[in-house]
């Protein structure tokens, strides 16, 4: 970040805000679960918490049409972020174009008791999303990282839990975001200018955890 400030580089993060706002990093985790990329098996897509401005809110609830096998929803989860147990893996040309990272493992608790294999509703949070979905009545929490009794409470609850790694659960959202910049930036610059303009993703940055 110094190094940026000395060399005249602006920073601007928008991180929460980016995964609560509507159209953003958690919407585009609701979509991974379904079935097609019209939103095909996915009856609802609600808010969680306050509701904010513009449909913004810090975790979502996707309501299926009809019951998915627990299994199917892990596949789906990792296939649309790119992610296997351990090892390295390329992204899908969907999410970033030869963009190789190191993997945590994707972390699956299953629900205890009576808990079904069958989901019908999941409760998303980008990130760390513990303290936000933890309580939510929902078959399934899917974020990137909770706490060890976060995790307990929920099972004991009879509810299923999918961690992915915290910056897992957020970087395929980038060319997503490539592409609203490079749009927005057209509507607020002049034709000559917009065309000289450029939105780079980065092809280092991944994940400090990976499976030894």
């Amino acid at each position: 970040m110094l190094t940026c400030i000395a060399n005249g580089i602006s920073i601007y993060s928008p991180h929460t805000a980016l995964d609560s706002v509507k159209g953003g990093v958690n919407d585009w985790l609701a979509s991974l679960l379904s079935e097609d990329k019209q939103g095909k098996g996915i009856r609802s897509v609600e808010i969680l918490g306050e509701e904010k401005v513009g449909g913004a809110g810090i975790g979502r609830k996707v309501v299926f049409s009809e019951g998915i096998a627990l299994d199917e929803v892990v596949r789906r989860v990792k296939t649309g972020l790119g992610l296997k147990h351990g090892g390295r893996h390329n992204y899908s040309a969907a999410v970033i174009d030869a963009h190789i990272l190191h993997v945590i493992q994707v972390q699956l608790a299953r629900g205890s008791g009576t808990a079904s294999p069958v989901v019908q509703s999941v409760a998303i949070c980008a990130g760390s999303g513990g303290s936000v979905i933890g309580g939510t009545e929902a078959d399934l929490y899917f974020t990137g990282e909770m706490s060890h009794h976060e995790v307990l409470a929920a099972v004991a609850r009879g509810t299923h839990v999918l961690l992915c790694g915290h910056s897992n659960t957020e970087r395929g959202y980038l060319p997503t975001l490539r592409t609203k910049l490079l749009e927005e930036l057209k509507t607020e610059t002049d034709l000559a200018e917009a065309a000289s303009l450029e939105v780079e993703v980065s092809q280092t940055d991944a994940d400090p955890l990976e499976i030894v």
